[in-house]
């Protein structure tokens, strides 16, 4: 009887989220998490790599992008990716671990060229030795964009790491807002799950 009732809790749940809009996913258009490895095919994230490698995260317990050599130029290369709206909204996190505050991690994009934590370049990434996340909106139709431990900073390789790279042709706003009613509706199933589970 519990098996049967959890099996049309469970069944009910999955119904009430593929009913939900495809608003959560609408405008993701690149996600990378590093926890599946690197992939390089056309139809994958990455395009070209040097030097970067999936290493532990030295703050938590999952994967992140660290570099085994100091490089100039661009390093880990993504794929060209399209805007149906003219429009990226990017966010990443960035951390650096040298306490130099010139760790070297660097992200290069098409628009604004190279962003990363010294001079020459804008000095916009926080080597705090704490994870930070960035948020970045681009104009245009195609996006190129890579990332490197630069050979012209403070730190040595392996100082860098980046993860949860998102990017998005509509903002994070408009991307990850869910409907209150559905909200609301999900939230009325989970009620009677455990209302009518507390009755058997």
């Amino acid at each position: 009887m519990k098996f049967k009732f959890l099996c049309t809790i469970a069944i009910s749940f999955s119904l009430a989220i593929s009913c939900l809009p495809n608003v959560a996913h609408a405008g993701i258009i690149f996600y990378e998490d590093f926890e599946n490895g690197l992939s390089f095919a056309t139809e994958d994230n990455w395009s070209s790599n040097s030097y970067g490698r999936i290493v532990s995260d030295p703050l938590q317990g999952d994967n992140a992008l660290s570099f085994s050599h100091l490089r100039g130029g661009g390093d880990l290369w993504a794929n060209s990716i399209s805007s149906t709206t003219g429009k990226f909204y990017v966010t990443f996190n960035y951390l650096g671990t040298c306490n130099t505050s010139n760790c070297g991690g660097f992200f290069w994009n098409i628009f604004t060229l190279w962003v990363g934590t010294t001079a020459p370049y804008p000095d916009v990434l926080v080597d705090d030795g704490t994870w930070t996340t960035y948020m970045v909106e681009f104009t245009g139709s195609s996006l190129q964009f890579a990332f490197e431990d630069w050979s012209g900073s403070g730190g040595v390789a392996g100082d860098a790491y980046f993860d949860n790279i998102l990017i998005s042709d509509t903002s994070f706003d408009e991307s990850i807002s869910v409907p209150e009613p559905a909200t609301l509706g999900l939230f009325g199933i989970a009620l009677l799950a455990i209302r009518r589970l507390r009755q058997i």
